[in-house]
């Protein structure tokens, strides 16, 4: 029997992390070109993908269609990924893990951490989408949850659990796109790392920006109900 992996499967071994660089510097390039060209180039067919494949901040972990339909990928995302009710209680054990070297030696797996910043990460660019397509609308009617209901929304006040359009604009105010996943790539790196914790300095500005992501979670959910 073949033990070979890549052989059985008729797979090459590759290296996704070399192929998704090669991919971003060939974005990056392309539009180099294209803003020195002297020849005006055609309209494109797919406008609104070309805007986001040029903007610093653009999407990465989203498919077409979850681009198309952000709303359909937020409800996803909190079906399957994140668990709403436990989203407060989990930042505030990452953010434990922030300043422990030996964190995990008494938690559980640390793997779980990647499956949350990439959860967290799709999340942030859905709404992000959504901001960027003009379908966040701060004039929507306001919604009218159970008091049992409310009770989930801790960091919003009542008008924002009405309406919490505001709270999504301001987070992306706060910090663009691409600030807030390189924000989430270092807390993971350091939550992980036996070696590195948060400055003392540092921790202030942390706990604040963690502040502000669960206020965006909460608001975010509030698109599903």
């Amino acid at each position: 029997m073949n033990n070979n992996k890549y052989d059985y499967f008729s797979l090459h071994e590759t290296n996704l992390v070399t192929t998704f660089l090669d991919l971003e510097y060939l974005i990056t390039e392309g539009h180099h070109i294209c803003s020195n060209c002297k020849i005006p180039a055609e309209n494109p067919v797919y406008e609104e993908h070309l805007h986001f494949a040029l903007d610093v901040d653009h999407p990465t972990t989203l498919n077409y269609e979850s681009i198309a339909n952000p709303i359909s990928h937020i409800d996803c995302l909190y079906d399957y990924e994140l668990n709403f009710e436990q989203l407060a209680e989990s930042l505030k054990i990452w953010e434990k893990s922030f300043y422990e070297k030996d964190f995990w030696l008494h938690a559980e797996n640390p793997g779980n951490i990647l499956f949350f910043s990439k959860g967290l990460e799709s999340l942030i660019e859905c709404n992000w989408v959504l901001m960027v397509k003009g379908d966040i609308n701060i004039d929507t009617p306001g919604r009218k949850l159970t008091n049992g209901k409310k009770s989930f929304y801790k960091t919003l006040a009542d008008q924002e659990v009405k309406h919490p359009f505001p709270v999504l604009i301001s987070f992306f105010k706060h910090k663009k796109m691409h600030e807030w996943k390189a924000l989430l790539k270092e807390w993971t790196n350091i939550s992980l790392s036996y070696t590195e914790i948060i400055k003392q300095e540092d921790i202030g500005r942390t706990s604040a920006n963690l502040h502000h992501l669960l206020r965006f979670i909460e608001a975010s959910h509030l698109l599903t109900c």
